[in-house]
């Protein structure tokens, strides 16, 4: 006896086209029959559709997934019975052609019988004035004719007058008392008209945290065409709406909503999946320091999905400093509102609040429980580089801003140009000045490792809302650098001093002398001596203590020149008790050089040998010592060199892997000398 069971339906599977073409799948994997949308339509006899999980006459089983359809033919003769698809919308079809699919089970069963299937394209859901498309007989003897059994797909292309939003096609089944029919995987599409979604989907600007907004703040949305076509604008306003939600700090914080006036987009057009972005405003105060959350949404008439329409909630911070002197000794944690920013290379800056610093060994300037902030020259490979960012600072009322900062040096590591450059932005970090100071780390000075005060002029910035200031580290693999202390400050201009004169002169080869002479010196606690290379970027050579007399005094001091010095720019500080400043005008010293000894290693690093360039003005015998990271000696080596360009081969292929550390000197006068340090590979 031939068995029926019950159907099942499956989940249909969409996806969208630029034309608004919608595909269907029905696989029967669910377990209700018919499908929702179709009809099980008899047109005579007592034959039915039914799903099944697997088959008999023949024995077979799904193409895909759970279940197939099947149509009662091996045990009732005659009947005709119709499987009618849900209703197609072939509205926005536009001429483009269309086919319906189905997979078919053929067998060699009643080989002869032609129990069948009829493809049918009708405007209503009956067979009544229906369009014939074609004829697949379940025999594979008859047509369309196939050498074995299994499963076969058969599509029917779609007649281009079926353009209406009701279309249905039909699988008529007849029985001729062979095998059952079975089919599964059928395949349709329809062309529904667009339909509108549209969705705010980011704050474009403003952007950043800590960064300069203003008292007339610009505002953009991005906005996504999230439909299934053109949007015209035009024809379909769309209304973006944003409010911010802000708390203010202060002495008291405060709260508060601002509801930005609704921006109605009524011209232009946006392509479907694509975005936007609009100006909802021009003038939104974010200029008080605070939080400022933001949220927005798109309204348009016939939106179909309206849950989307609104953005993630952003918040910006806004905290600029306006107290100063600001001071920050790093003793802690890094300050929250300094940021760090990886330019190249791996590794950034680094924090320490207990010990002292390594490579060089150096303890904290401020205080030795203190701690301090370094860049990992030592380790990072040659060309990184990373800002260490300050907070945005408010100079609006500041006339003459300065940067102290107290920076780690010392001799280790000749040519190996670790450093540091001081840049400046006014616009929160998306563009920074050129170079107002570069500090180098090696400084033949420091034998001993130490601090040195640095200070850079900002008066360029002087009365700004919105002043950020990052010191660049660019490794070089020679030592790590470090920070102790950075203070902004705004000098007091005028202190109870009278200054004579401020002078200076060459001494000697070495040494350039400097004097000056007060008239009076009320409160003044100590002088300070501030040299620069440029006249622009001073660090400070000496600090003298003040006299205190009424009446003024002279002082002079003798400044040793660490490196050669064309001209030398020296200006004299004058600092109260209690801790103001005033800076006085800047002289500059003039002198000539004749350049004796330069040197320079190439390759490094290196998997082999290696060169030492070195250029003299007469010639000279060198020492030439190299040592492994142990300090163990692993070749010494003098060399008479001529004047001019020298390259001498230091370095054998016989060397194992690891860092060596190389030394020059020349023996008739070992002040002369370099220091390498070299990788091998």
């Amino acid at each position: 006896m031939k068995s029926a069971t019950t159907f099942l339906v499956i989940s249909i599977f969409i996806f969208l086209k630029s034309f608004s073409q919608v595909n269907y799948t029905e696989s029967f994997d669910g377990t209700t029959f018919v499908p929702t949308g179709w009809t099980n339509l008899l047109v005579s006899g007592t034959n039915t559709w039914t799903r099944v999980i697997a088959g008999t006459f023949p024995t077979q089983s799904p193409r895909t997934g759970l279940g197939e359809a099947r149509f009662n033919s091996y045990s009732v003769n005659g009947g005709v019975r119709a499987l009618v698809s849900p209703v197609i919308d072939y509205t926005n079809r536009l001429g483009a052609p269309t086919t319906i699919s189905f997979w078919m089970y053929r067998d060699n069963g009643y080989n002869t019988t032609p129990d069948k299937i009829d493809v049918y394209m009708n405007i209503a859901p009956n067979l009544a004035g229906a369009s014939l498309l074609g004829t697949v007989n379940r025999a594979r003897g008859l047509s369309p004719v196939v050498v074995a059994n299994g499963w076969y797909q058969y599509s029917f292309a779609v007649p281009l007058g079926f353009t209406t939003a009701s279309n249905y096609f039909i699988l008529r089944a007849t029985s001729a008392y062979g095998n059952n029919i079975f089919i599964d995987d059928v395949a349709w599409t329809a062309f529904p008209p667009p339909f509108i979604d549209m969705m705010a989907t980011a704050l474009v600007n403003p952007s950043g945290n800590f960064s300069c907004f203003s008292n007339n703040q610009s505002v953009s949305i991005q906005i996504k065409n999230n439909g299934s076509g053109l949007i015209n604008f035009s024809v379909n306003p769309v209304t973006i709406t944003c409010t911010v939600n802000v708390a203010t700090s202060g002495t008291l914080v405060t709260t508060s909503t601002i509801n930005v006036t609704p921006f109605v987009l009524n011209v232009g057009t946006l392509s479907a999946g694509t975005t936007t972005n609009i100006v909802i405003t021009s003038s939104l105060n974010m200029s008080i320091n605070g939080t400022y959350t933001f949220s927005a949404k798109t309204s348009v008439t016939g939106d179909v999905l309206t849950s989307n329409d609104g953005m993630t909630p952003l918040t910006l911070i806004v905290s600029k400093v306006a107290n100063f002197p600001y001071e920050a000794d790093f003793s802690n944690i890094t300050d929250p509102l300094f940021l760090t920013q990886q330019v190249s290379g791996t590794g950034s800056w680094k924090n320490e609040n207990t010990g002292n610093l390594s490579n060089p060994t150096l303890a904290p300037v401020m205080n030795s429980a203190n701690g301090y902030i370094y860049f990992d020259s030592y380790s990072y490979s040659s060309g990184t580089v990373s800002n260490l960012i300050t907070p945005s600072f408010n100079m609006s009322s500041i006339a003459n801003p300065m940067l102290d900062l107290w920076v780690s040096q010392d001799n280790g590591w000749a040519g190996y140009n670790d450093k540091l450059d001081i840049l400046v932005s006014t616009d929160g970090g998306t563009t920074w000045s050129t170079t107002l100071m570069t500090i180098q780390r090696y400084n033949t000075a420091y034998s001993t490792p130490g601090w040195k005060l640095f200070t850079v002029s900002l008066f360029a910035y002087a009365g700004m809302p919105c002043v950020r200031i990052a010191i660049k580290a660019t490794s070089a693999f020679g030592n790590n650098m470090a920070i102790d202390y950075l203070k902004v400050y705004n000098p007091n201009l005028s202190l109870p001093i009278k200054l004579v004169s401020f002078n200076g002169q060459v001494f000697d080869e070495q040494y350039n002398v400097l004097s000056w002479t007060t008239a009076q010196e009320v409160n003044t606690k100590l002088f300070r001596i501030d040299r620069s290379r440029d006249g622009v970027n001073f660090t400070t050579i000496h600090e003298e203590n003040a006299i205190g007399e009424e009446t003024g005094r002279s002082y002079s001091y003798l400044d040793l020149l660490d490196s050669e010095m064309p001209i030398a720019y020296y200006r004299l500080v004058s600092v109260d008790n209690d801790n103001t400043s005033e800076i006085f005008e800047m002289i500059s010293i003039e002198r000539s050089y004749s350049r004796k000894f330069s040197s320079s290693l190439y390759p490094n690093p290196t998997e082999g040998r290696t060169t030492l360039e070195v250029e003299l003005e007469s010639g000279e015998e060198v020492l030439v010592e190299i040592t492994n990271v142990k300090g163990e000696l692993v070749s010494s080596n003098t060399y008479q060199l001529l004047s001019g360009q020298n390259k001498i081969d230091v370095l054998s292929e016989s060397f194992i892997r690891g860092i060596y550390f190389i030394k020059l000197k020349c023996l008739s006068n070992e002040s002369d000398k370099s220091n390498f340090k070299l990788v091998v590979l």
